[in-house]
């Protein structure tokens, strides 16, 4: 019994002893973090269906804006395409989603106003990347 003592209080020895020094001795600063280091996140616009690369020929045809909101079942999602007046374009899993000519911004207030169910444009977020 006390042999096995003597190993285990030698090996905690030991170990915190690798331990220290592992961790001490001479450290250098390698590099500096700035902010300009760090990758950024850059949030993008409300996802428009139709929206064209800036070199791609551009149409006259008018933008539409993608909205969820969340609906416990298919007419309920159609009711709320009813009162805001956009067309139910997918209903799954209690996530609905809307497309519109409209102004979102415009129809989120409207729906606030009217207490019906919240609208959210439907953001695509994308990495930032330096071209």
């Amino acid at each position: 019994m006390k042999m096995k003592m003597v190993v285990l209080v030698s090996g905690l020895v030991l170990l915190s002893a690798v331990g220290l020094w592992g961790c001490g001795g001479n450290r250098q600063i390698t590099g500096v973090i700035t902010d300009d280091s760090i990758p950024k996140f850059q949030k993008s616009e409300p996802a428009v269906v139709g929206d064209l690369p800036s070199d791609s020929v551009e149409t006259d045809a008018p933008a539409t804006t993608e909205l969820v909101a969340l609906a416990d079942t298919r007419e309920e999602a159609e009711k709320i395409a009813e009162l805001y007046g956009i067309e139910l374009s997918s209903y799954s899993s209690g996530v609905a989603t809307y497309t519109t000519d409209k102004n979102a911004q415009e129809l989120i207030e409207f729906g606030a106003e009217n207490d019906y169910p919240e609208l959210t444009p439907n953001y695509e977020n994308k990495l930032y990347t330096e071209q």
